[in-house]
């Protein structure tokens, strides 16, 4: 009897693994990240969930993203770097060996703090839609 027992324990943590055991739940977070009405290429898009870990995205050619997200509350934060090549006179400033310039932001700096962006989500089991519309001013 405790053999059958053991077998039919052994049979469920062999599902348990094959299935994964993971007990937290997920919601697909989608969206489309504009910046004044246009989509926003390769902006960065960061959810700090309430226990303080963070899972992040990055926006496509098209400025749409999707992810996993844990469910429950996230404030979100938004980056986007300018990634124009140097040239003409920033070029010339250069010196050899002097660090490259840092890339400009492409949106208000007040976007990538998840705490002073303005965006929160409520993540559900199941799609979440989340646009992200951004103002240049």
């Amino acid at each position: 009897m405790w053999m059958r027992a053991w077998s039919i324990g052994c049979c469920g943590l062999a599902l348990l693994a094959a299935l994964g055991c993971s007990t937290e739940s997920v919601g697909l977070v989608q969206g489309t990240v504009t910046l004044d009405d246009k989509p926003l290429s390769g902006a960065g898009i960061s959810f700090v969930l309430s226990s303080g870990n963070v899972v992040a995205a990055t926006s496509d050619g098209g400025g749409s993203f999707q992810i996993e997200v844990p469910t429950g509350d996230c404030k979100i934060g938004v980056t986007a770097r300018s990634d124009d090549e140097m040239t003409g006179e920033s070029a010339k400033k250069m010196t050899k060996g002097a660090p490259p310039p840092q890339p400009k932001n492409k949106i208000p700096p007040h976007y990538g703090d998840p705490e002073s962006s303005g965006f929160k989500l409520k993540v559900i089991s199941g799609v979440n839609n989340y646009p992200i519309a951004l103002k240049s001013k």
